[in-house]
């Protein structure tokens, strides 16, 4: 079965959203939605012919509790922030050239038109978690 896939339409409150998809695309109360952080296929920089695979990161996750024709109404279950300076990831000490970095701080805020892709049970088993 196919993943239900959409966009985040209206940002209603901090915490919930509406997005494009609803009982006509299959969507149903209680499921979860991912908001999703995608790179496109990136260029290798030594064969431009050569397209690498993009790169997908989960910004937040979205459970719907009403459902109407071609929309739904979810709430924020997780929103993930980027945080440089928690002792895990930090640019401060490394040198690059800004205009090149793809994931910057504002990429992981949710906004209208971001991609939601439905979340399985399926997936954890498969990722070992």
């Amino acid at each position: 079965m196919d993943k239900i896939k959409g966009k985040i339409a209206a940002i209603i409150t901090k915490d919930s959203v509406i997005i494009n998809k609803g009982q006509a695309d299959g969507v149903a109360e209680g499921m979860i939605f991912d908001v999703r952080l995608e790179i496109p296929e990136i260029i290798d920089p030594d064969d431009p012919s050569n397209q690498l695979k993009g790169l997908f990161y989960t910004k937040g996750k979205i459970e719907i509790t009403q459902v109407y024709k071609k929309m739904s109404y979810g709430n924020f279950k997780q929103h993930f922030v980027f945080n440089p300076g928690s002792g895990g990831l930090s640019l401060s000490s490394t040198r690059v050239d800004e205009n090149s970095i793809l994931l910057k701080e504002d990429s992981w805020v949710i906004k209208n038109g971001d991609p939601v892709e439905q979340y399985t049970e399926q997936e954890t088993k498969n990722n070992g978690g």
